[in-house]
């Protein structure tokens, strides 16, 4: 914690923590070794006013409870629709859901993750995908 305010006092605008592997864990051990030290990191970053993000993995079925973490914004990887996603966190901005692999694929097929994405957050204004991201990708392609 010390660790991440000392960031925001250097200039981060943002901290993220990255939980790559939350989603092996099962439910009693995400709830007893795991979301209280979250909500412990999400809290003690909170008085630096900068955005709070939480990435992880294979957590879809754990929505709820993440976002009663404290965090701003919470990743949500390709395996949960975004809409369901955006109806189970509530109060929390989302980002994410693309599987990454299809981006290694022809350029056709590649981008109809993104399109996917970007057609299924709704008018929440606090979603954000890759969508963008693929977006600016296209439009250096062009030039």
């Amino acid at each position: 914690m010390v660790q991440l305010q000392a960031q925001v006092a250097a200039g981060a605008q943002a901290v993220q923590i990255f939980e790559s592997w939350l989603g092996e864990l099962g439910r009693e051990d995400l709830e007893e070794f795991c979301f209280p030290y979250l909500a412990r990191i999400a809290e003690a970053v909170r008085p630096t006013g900068v955005p709070r993000i939480l990435f992880s993995t294979g957590t879809s079925t754990h929505l709820e409870k993440l976002a009663g973490l404290g965090y701003d914004v919470l990743s949500v990887d390709w395996r949960i629709p975004m809409d369901e996603a955006r109806a189970r966190a509530r109060g929390v901005a989302l980002q994410g859901n693309l599987d990454s692999t299809l981006l290694l694929g022809p350029d056709r097929s590649s981008w109809s993750g993104p399109r996917r994405c970007s057609g299924r957050p709704g008018r929440s204004p606090d979603t954000s995908s890759t969508s963008a991201t693929a977006s600016s990708r296209r439009r250096r392609r062009r030039t």
